[in-house]
This record gives structure tokens, C-alpha cells and sequence, in this order.
């Protein structure tokens, strides 16, 4: 089972539910809408390894997000990308199916785009999680294994 789907879930609704965004005037978005006008932030990739131990089943989730503005400079964006780490950096929200979770930033970037009327803002977090039931050596499929 994938942590992504819940963990996308979380993430949106707590940058949807963030007043801070609220007061930029940036909309959330999964999927931006054709007549969307900036700002807006946009969740984006999304990269799962696992990071499973002995009696647990993790994931380490990188969560990448864009921010866009039209303001003339970076300080648009900039502010965007900091009251999306209000809602997320160092946070343990709850995730359906999993336990444990702690979300950090990772880095950020800020960069010009083609149309020189926008500026673009680019965080990237990573999400740590264990799946909430733990196994054992004697609850794992190990049909077809070689006993040695």
C-alpha cells in the first residue's frame, strides 16, 4: 500500500485550511484550473521509498510544491512558501493508515519562468511514515522463500 494517496490528502487539506495562505490570497490547488490567476501554490511530484525495518513497514514521502506569483520579484513567492512551512515543517499530522508521521523541509528554490511575468517558487518536504500495523517475522508472507 502506497502512503501517497493519504499522505496528499493531509497535505492539501492542511494548506487548504491554512489561514496564512488564506491571508496571501493563494488558493491551493492539485490540479490548476485553466482560468486560475496567480498566486496559487500547486502540489506536485510526489517520490515514496520505503524505509521499512524489521517489525515495521515505512515510507519516506519527498513532497515537491510550486508556488506562482505575478508579483514583480521573489517576495510573493516567498511568502507563499513560508506559510506553506506554517502548515507543514515539523508537524505529525495524522495520516489515514499510518502512525508516526513527521513532515520536514527540505529545501526551496526560486527561479524565473519562460513568461517573464511570473515567478516561481519550488519546496520540497519529506514526509517520514510508518503504516500503523507492524509485523512480525512470523506474520510475513514468506511463501516461495528458501530457508537457510
Amino acid at each position: 500500500m502506497s502512503a501517497i494517496e493519504p499522505l496528499q490528502h493531509t497535505v492539501y487539506r492542511r494548506l487548504a485550511d491554512s489561514t496564512a495562505l488564506a491571508e496571501l490570497g493563494c488558493d491551493v490547488y492539485d490540479e490548476v484550473p485553466e482560468a486560475a490567476e496567480p498566486p496559487y501554490l500547486v502540489l506536485g511530484e510526489f517520490t515514496e521509498d520505503a524505509a521499512d525495518s524489521h517489525t515495521t513497514v515505512g515510507s519516506i514521502v519527498t513532497v515537491t510544491m510550486h508556488a506562482w506569483s505575478k508579483y514583480r520579484g521573489y517576495r510573493e513567492t516567498a511568502r507563499i512558501l513560508d506559510a506553506a512551512d506554517r502548515a507543514l515543517h515539523r508537524t505529525r499530522p495524522t495520516v489515514d493508515g499510518y502512525r508516526d508521521v513527521g513532515i520536514t523541509v527540505q529545501n526551496r528554490q526560486y527561479q524565473r519562468d519562460p513568461d517573464p511575468t511570473l515567478r516561481h517558487g519550488i519546496a520540497r518536504y519529506e514526509a517520514r511514515l510508518t503504516r500503523d500495523k507492524t509485523t512480525t517475522a512470523g506474520e510475513l508472507d514468506l511463501a516461495g522463500v528458501d530457508e537457510q
